[in-house]
């Protein structure tokens, strides 16, 4: 796996459900892919430490395309705003030829 890769895993203990990341390192162990990942706190520092990763198996991640994430966000945002505003619901239509 790529360094700098992003990832994301599901979490239970968290106010969030899911974690992201960054790739530091893979390794194989016992015919599995481990990678060593960061995990990204809100208020923390974000600054590539090893101390402050972790080793997780590969199937217990998914990875991320952060600029097809942010398009997807973007679509939902529009789509939201259109709900919400009838104005814009039509301008929207009008745009696409609806």
């Amino acid at each position: 796996m790529k360094r700098g890769q992003v990832v994301s895993r599901r979490t239970t203990t968290s106010h969030t459900k899911h974690s992201l990341g960054a790739v530091l390192d893979t390794e194989i162990r016992n015919g599995w892919a481990y990678l060593q990942v960061q995990w990204v706190h809100q208020g923390q520092p974000i600054v590539p430490l090893d101390e402050k990763s972790e080793w997780v198996r590969v199937d217990e991640l998914v990875f991320i395309n952060p600029i097809e994430e942010l398009k997807r966000v973007q679509d939902a945002l529009t789509l939201s705003s259109a709900l919400i505003s009838e104005n814009f619901a039509k301008a929207l239509e009008k745009e696409n030829g609806c």
